[in-house]
């Protein structure tokens, strides 16, 4: 998910999450009986301002 909202024309706060409900990536090759890559990375929180001229 991403939200910006814009202050004045030069100013922007920014919020970048991903995976907020911490689920687990699982990949298969054909069937869910062969996983082929499985990563638990945790939920990420990114906060900011931006500026621009």
């Amino acid at each position: 998910m991403s939200l910006r909202y814009a202050l004045t024309d030069t100013f922007t706060l920014f919020a970048d999450l991903a995976n907020l409900t911490d689920e687990t990536y699982v990949a298969y090759q054909g069937t869910t009986a062969m996983p082929t890559e499985v990563e638990q990375i945790g939920a990420r929180y990114l906060f900011g301002i931006r500026f621009s001229y």
